[in-house]
């Protein structure tokens, strides 16, 4: 064997090993889905008979979901992530604003989506309901329906209080 097909064996190999690494990083990038709820109040004035609606940003937000052992805590945030269950159509947390706590069931439909040989297939979701305790929580509303990789910098449940 040559020098040159030597180098030639080397440059391919290179490029194999290259092209398989950014194949891996566009699979992990793809993957990652999550669903959005965004926390607001409503506000009344009587005089004007104007419903105002802002974004709500509580000291301390904590989610769990049940069965599940991490939490997830916000300070001062107005947006939520709820990682929806892959394996069954329902998905229940626990969520503290401040000191009050509620419940929240999202009802969800799981879709496998196929993505490339490469990277294989992830579950996507399509929320049905959501239901919740009304301690903190004065009502729910669907947005955005789809959760997947298009849809994931949008808001797909608002909160109200």
């Amino acid at each position: 064997m040559t020098n040159k097909h030597l180098v030639n064996i080397i440059l391919l190999f290179s490029l194999i090993f290259t092209s398989s690494c950014s194949n891996d990083e566009q699979c992990r990038k793809d993957r990652y889905i999550r669903t959005t709820a965004g926390i607001y109040t409503v506000s009344y004035n009587p005089t004007t008979k104007i419903r105002t609606t802002t974004l709500l940003s509580p000291d301390s937000i904590s989610v769990q979901g049940f069965g599940v052992d991490s939490i997830t805590d916000y300070k001062k945030k107005s947006t939520i992530l709820f990682p929806l269950n892959k394996i069954t159509n329902e998905s229940d947390f626990r969520v503290r604003f401040n000191e009050i706590v509620d419940t929240v069931k999202i009802l969800h439909t799981n879709y496998n989506a196929y993505l490339s040989l490469e990277c294989g297939c992830l579950v996507t979701h399509s929320i049905d309901t959501v239901i919740s305790t009304n301690h903190f929580i004065d009502s729910v509303r669907i947005s955005v329906h789809d959760v997947n990789t298009s849809t994931s910098a949008k808001e797909n449940i608002k909160i109200y209080n």
